[in-house]
């Protein structure tokens, strides 16, 4: 089993045009002026809106920068929406807000390094929640290669690069500008500047619908990160893995309901410490009741078997005795196997596949002869709980669980004679 962290999925989230310019064919409007010649002729104040190739290149190469795109939807009924990135050297923040005819939707997802540390931070009805993925290196978030275009003119694709010779000056406007083709539809770019510094770039168009699209701080962007609390961790690895499997203070809870001439509901229960060990059973025959306890427990260096009894409990004293070690995986013996092939709890940890909605590791098994499914909780590298379930014959549920918090309170008990 191999689990990847991946701190930033930006691939994937600019993949198919969903928050960037992907598929942004562009018609030049006529004009051969470039940028650079357009402004050649205007006045003083003119000649401070207008650029050169290297200032053309030096924009469209920021990695600091954001995007804001405001449209309009018409499906069924009216549907407005806000998307917004923000790019920065330390940081990725995508927001979204959606008005379905009135009733509001926002997420919100950061990507974000602090102190060194990436974060994760998305936003949940508990409020902010973080997650740590240690120490990562930030990339560039160069504005020409996250927001995807597929630019063409007069049939030939252009690059954000080359987009420069077929912009035209705007005297009235002191911008650059040119009709094109977006995502199919027509539509206006246009890019604004001062002192050779870019502004923002506008795409607009009307239909299918009302829609802005703005590319803007260039340089100035920031990203302020809210307060977050931060999710446990729930991928482990390999020796963590081990150690839960290792471990000598556990507990297990079994139950069940089988129909064996009648109904019978079970519940078996066994704890595991270092200092003693209680083995509980208690069955419901149709509404009749048993139950059995039964402890082993080192008190003040003297072991007692305890058990109850009709008249209470009763401890019989052994003497001065040593505890063994109840190893989880010694202690819990298991008949798994997965593909024909026997497993133990060392090999299982090869077999589990991560979950990334349940945020555990998941495997079906064949457990005592019967199909089953296995899980395992972890959080921060210590296991919660492992849940083995199967329908037939039971349903039949086994979890394993308090893991290094198992506590075994022992009753009060008279000696045996």
């Amino acid at each position: 089993m191999k689990k990847i962290l991946v701190f930033l999925l930006i691939a994937a989230l600019l993949a198919g045009g969903y928050f960037a310019l992907d598929h942004f064919g562009m018609i030049g409007n006529g004009g051969t002026e470039s940028g650079e010649n357009g402004g050649e002729n205007g006045d003083e104040s003119s000649q401070m809106n207008t650029i050169t190739k290297d200032q053309w290149l030096a924009a469209i190469n920021s990695t600091n920068h954001s995007m804001v795109a405001n449209s309009y939807l018409s499906d069924g009924g009216d549907v407005a929406m806000t998307r917004q990135q923000y790019y920065t050297e330390s940081g990725f923040l995508m927001y979204t807000k959606t008005d379905f005819a009135g009733i509001f939707e926002e997420t919100a997802q950061y990507s974000v390094i602090i102190d060194g540390i990436g974060y994760q931070i998305t936003k949940q009805e508990s409020g902010y929640v973080g997650e740590a993925f240690g120490e990562v290196e930030m990339p560039e978030f160069k504005f020409c290669d996250v927001v995807q275009i597929d630019l063409s003119i007069s049939s030939n694709d252009v690059s954000w690069e080359e987009l420069y010779d077929y912009l035209v000056y705007d005297e009235t406007s002191k911008t650059y500008k040119t009709d094109c083709i977006y995502s199919g539809n027509e539509a206006t770019f246009e890019a604004f500047f001062e002192d050779g510094k870019a502004v923002k770039f506008e795409i607009k168009f009307a239909n299918p619908t009302p829609a802005i699209i703005t590319y803007s701080n260039f340089g100035t962007t920031v990203i302020e990160v809210p307060e977050f609390t931060l999710a446990a961790r729930t991928t482990i690895t390999k020796d963590e893995w081990l150690a839960a499997i290792n471990s000598t203070n556990h507990s297990m809870v079994a139950n069940s309901y089988l129909s064996d001439g009648g109904d019978v509901a079970m519940t078996r229960q066994q704890y595991y410490t270092e200092s003693g060990f209680l083995m509980y059973t208690k069955t419901d025959f149709a509404g009749i009741f048993e139950e059995t306890a039964q402890y082993s427990v080192i008190i003040d260096g003297i072991g007692y078997q305890i058990t109850k009894q009709e008249s209470g409990y009763v401890g019989e004293a052994f003497g001065e005795v040593e505890m063994p070690e109840f190893k989880f995986c010694d202690v819990v013996q298991i008949d798994l196997s997965i593909s024909s092939n026997d497993v133990s709890w060392e090999e299982l940890y090869d077999y589990l596949v991560y979950d990334e909605t349940s945020k555990t590791y998941k495997t079906d098994c064949i457990y005592s002869g019967n199909e089953a499914t296995f899980e395992a909780f972890f959080e921060d590298g210590k296991a919660v709980k492992f849940e083995i379930k199967f329908a037939n014959p039971g349903p039949v549920i086994i979890t394993y669980s308090n893991f290094g918090t198992t506590i075994i309170e022992v009753p009060e008990f008279t000696l045996a004679e």
